[in-house]
């Protein structure tokens, strides 16, 4: 299987700087059972400080716009 940048690093890490950099939506593509594995990563570096809650407001307000 080819393998993006992203899985030759730490997963963990490019999903914390991703939302860090203002990103709104993380796509997960080729494998389905990422899906746990990468909220889980979100979920413990935002109970460790390391997600920027401005950034998340952003890109709530602009999503909910998208929505509505």
């Amino acid at each position: 299987m080819r393998q993006n940048p992203v899985y030759r690093h730490d997963i963990c890490s490019g999903v914390v700087d991703s939302l860090n950099a203002d990103v709104d939506l993380l796509l997960v593509s080729y494998h389905g059972r990422q899906y746990y594995p990468l909220m889980e990563c979100v979920l413990a570096a935002d109970a460790k400080g390391q997600i920027d809650r401005q950034m998340l407001a952003g890109s709530d307000a602009r999503l909910y716009v998208r929505r509505n």
